[in-house]
This record gives C-alpha cells, sequence and structure tokens, in this order.
C-alpha cells in the first residue's frame, strides 16, 4: 500500500475507462508527450477522435498525502486513514475537423471537452475502489468520496500559433484517494 500503489492503480482504472476521445493516461508527468499518445492508448491501441478532431491525454499526479492515525490500538498496531489528493490533468487539443469548424471551433472544442470531463467524473463516482479486471485489489478504499468529492477547473481556449488551427484547453480533475490501513504493525512492514 501507498502512493506508488495508489497512483498505478489510478492510471490503471482510467486507462481501462475508455473514455471516449482519450489516449494515454500517464501514471506521472513524462518529459515530452508524443503526438502519438492523443490517438493510442497505452497498450497501443487505436482511440478514435471526436468529429471535431478532439482528443485528450491525462496524466496522474499526487502532489501530497496524509497519513493519520484513526483510532488508539497501542503501539503495536495501527488503524490508519492515508489520504491521497489525486490530481488528473487534462491536455486537450482539437483540430476543429467537424461541422463546428472555422469560426465555430472553439464551441465543437468546448463541448467535447466537457464530454471528456463529464465522463472522468462518472467513472470516478462509479469506481470508488479504482478496482479494474486485472487489478484485483487496488488498495483504495475510497475515490471522489467524502467532502472533497469531485472537483474540476479547466483553463480558457487558446490556440498554439497565430493561424489557429488547433483549439488546446489545459484543465484537471480533483479527488481524494483514501486508504484504510489497519492490522499488526509487524505485518505491515
Amino acid at each position: 500500500m501507498g502512493r506508488l500503489q495508489v497512483r498505478q492503480a489510478v492510471t490503471a482504472a482510467i486507462q481501462a475507462a475508455k473514455i471516449p476521445y482519450v489516449g494515454v493516461v500517464y501514471p506521472a508527468r513524462p518529459v515530452i508527450a508524443s503526438e502519438q499518445s492523443y490517438y493510442h492508448a497505452m497498450n497501443g491501441e487505436a482511440i478514435e477522435a471526436s468529429d471535431n478532431g478532439s482528443v485528450c491525454i491525462m496524466v496522474i499526479n499526487i502532489a501530497k498525502d496524509s497519513r493519520t492515525r484513526k483510532a488508539a490500538v497501542g503501539r503495536d498496531a495501527v488503524n490508519d486513514a492515508w489520504v491521497h489528493p489525486i490530481i488528473v490533468e487534462l491536455f486537450f487539443a482539437s483540430t476543429g475537423t467537424g461541422e463546428l469548424g472555422g469560426p465555430q471551433q472553439g464551441i465543437g472544442a468546448q463541448l467535447d471537452y466537457d464530454s471528456i470531463v463529464d465522463n472522468l467524473t462518472d467513472f470516478v463516482r462509479a469506481n470508488a475502489t479504482m478496482g479494474t479486471p486485472g487489478l484485483v485489489n487496488s488498495g483504495v478504499w475510497s475515490a471522489g468520496e467524502f467532502k472533497a468529492g469531485v472537483q474540476h477547473q479547466q483553463s480558457a481556449a487558446f490556440t498554439l500559433d497565430d493561424e489557429g488551427m488547433t483549439v488546446c484547453i489545459w484543465g484537471d480533475v480533483r479527488f481524494e484517494a483514501w486508504e484504510w490501513i489497519a492490522g499488526d504493525i509487524t505485518q505491515l512492514s
């Protein structure tokens, strides 16, 4: 249990969710994400762009965490909550190839981005243990619940160059992933 297992579980679960228009879900920020990352999942499986040419990659971050004793169990045992605030960074791009291209391109991009955020939020709320078929025990006891819930924020849409051929939106979805650690201290080392 701990940061490593939680990071791996959240990454695997979100990648396995196959959210439309999402390519690679990285477990941490890569030095460089290639253009192929937008069009292929981590296992190399091709993904479809939206009708507007929209695609997204995600990066899992755990900027901090807190482990707190929750019950008086003596020095030889633990009963702790280990809370990991998860930040899923969204790097979204839209080429505006659909009917909302040209002067309407920003609208199509925003609608596609909203669809990705809605799907990710629904997935987190429906999958509180971040389990996947290949990962029986994720180590996550609860995700996206309690007071923190699931939160989202985004940048204003922008273009990468003066020609404005690609609309980009950077954003993030935040939630807490909780572990509950209980047992004999000697078994946990």
